[in-house]
């Protein structure tokens, strides 16, 4: 993921906005490794970091380098888009 923010930085212009949408882990980190998804009727692997996790990277690849968060938060409101119990969809808009 580091990798990730770290190209899109460089490819900002001096005035940018970001968004960046994520899901995380509610409580704590989850990783699923060949987990078994009914829904998707396939094994797959997912790392879902805490919102304090992701905020390390932000705060490393855009904070320090000028950007601010605009607005964060749940990417939605209604319970029933909200249908897994350990992690949900956050987002971030960050400028400079």
């Amino acid at each position: 993921m580091a990798d990730s923010l770290r190209q899109i930085e460089k490819v900002c212009e001096t005035k940018s906005v970001i968004c960046i949408r994520e899901p995380i882990a509610i409580e704590e980190r989850l990783t699923l490794k060949d987990f078994f998804s009914e829904e998707l009727n396939d094994y797959y692997n997912a790392i879902y970091r805490t919102r304090d996790e992701l905020m390390v990277s932000i705060n490393e690849m855009f904070l320090n380098k000028g950007f601010r968060i605009k607005e964060e938060g749940f990417l939605f409101d209604d319970d029933a888009l909200n249908n897994r119990k350990e992690t949900a969809q956050y987002y971030y808009i960050l400028e400079r």
